[in-house]
């Protein structure tokens, strides 16, 4: 104000009329939001300017400068943001924006998961004739819905004998099989079930074969939260199978020599080689004379199934090679052959001599390289 015609205003004008002109009297201030419109649950920028202003105040750690911004925090209703500046000689002005938040239809419900481990190989799926009617998976009505072969089929049924939609929950599993992972989820955008398998929010994978009980866990997120859950795989060593090997030494002979079929088994309580050959866990029997390329299988019973276990032996020279006709009337020791394999014939061999001695006398008629 102005006290007479001759005084000073606030503006510094010295002429009484110029006292009504308040333009710029105080520090002007102008404050945005960008964007002055936002979903819940999201920020704004907002920035000032000023003039005529030494200093402002945007609030607690948001800035002091007579130019500058911030960024919010997240928002989840209408906020109004206000700039406080003041001028050399202490007048004020402020500016102030107002941010309008509006529903983002998230939902307001916390994330739910459901994880479980089923055995990945089942009766629909194992390529066998579980309940011995002929017909194996896909070929069987009891893996298919409602027992009906033009119903879909279904590979995780774990019965051939009558349908059941999925495989019990946390049946065990026998040492070296996999196990299924799969999980459901509800308020969720990604799920975390370890490295390589599926972010979906409903997925599955097979496991690593197992050779010890674990546990796998997965983890959801959603927009109000993050939520795990895990399954329990149980291996357990009474499900295993037996496991036969089965070799032939030597695994290739000439036509009319024979091999040695030998075996070995863990988890069995006893095997069959064949009529006359062995019913023990471990053995080995004789082939015979052979003159073309034969199989031979051994099968081992145990608690839990049977599995057979096989090797064969080929001929040299391929199934069209006679056997070498037998030297008729000639001793080992002139019959022009290493018959103990030492790469010794006849009388370079020691033992065709007397005593065994090479420098002793060599007898044409001993019968055997293998002993003087």
């Amino acid at each position: 104000m102005c006290t007479t015609t001759n005084s000073t205003c606030q503006n510094g004008a010295t002429n009484y009329p110029l006292c009504n002109n308040t333009t710029n009297l105080f520090p002007s201030v102008k404050v945005t939001a960008k964007p002055t419109s936002i979903k819940e649950g999201n920020t704004t920028v907002i920035s000032w300017t000023s003039t005529k202003a030494v200093s402002c105040d945007a609030g607690a750690g948001n800035g002091k400068g007579t130019t500058g911004s911030f960024k919010t925090g997240v928002l989840t209703t209408n906020t109004s943001y206000s700039v406080v500046c003041i001028d050399a000689k202490g007048s004020k002005g402020s500016g102030n924006v107002y941010v309008t938040v509006s529903p983002n239809n998230i939902s307001n419900t916390f994330p739910t998961i459901k994880v479980t481990a089923y055995p990945t190989v089942t009766e629909c799926n194992d390529g066998k004739d579980n309940d011995k009617d002929g017909l194996i998976d896909i070929k069987d009505p009891n893996c298919h819905e409602e027992n009906d072969l033009t119903k879909p089929y279904n590979a995780k049924s774990y019965s051939e004998s009558s349908y059941k939609t999925v495989t019990p929950p946390n049946k065990p599993i026998a040492v070296g099989e996999t196990s299924t992972i799969s999980w459901t989820s509800t308020n969720t955008t990604s799920c975390d079930a370890g490295i390589g398998t599926s972010t979906n929010p409903n997925g599955s994978f097979i496991t690593e074969a197992l050779s010890e009980s674990r546990s796998y866990t997965v983890t959801c997120k959603g927009d109000k939260g993050e939520v795990s859950s895990d399954a329990f795989v149980n291996v357990l060593d009474v499900y295993k199978f037996p496991v036969v090997t089965v070799t032939a030494t030597p695994a290739s002979v000439d036509s009319g020599k024979t091999s040695k079929i030998s075996w070995t088994s863990t988890n069995a309580t006893s095997c069959n080689a064949g009529i006359g050959r062995g019913t023990g866990t471990t053995g080995s029997f004789d082939t015979g004379p052979l003159v073309k390329t034969t199989s031979y299988t051994v099968t081992c019973i145990g608690p839990n199934g049977q599995k057979g276990g096989n090797t064969s032996v080929s001929i040299n020279g391929g199934d069209n090679v006679l056997p070498e006709e037998p030297t008729i009337g000639k001793p080992q020791c002139s019959d022009d052959k290493d018959n103990n394999g030492n790469g010794l014939i006849d009388g370079k061999d020691p033992n065709c001599h007397a005593g065994g001695d090479i420098k002793a006398t060599y007898d044409p008629t001993h019968d055997s390289e293998s002993t003087p």
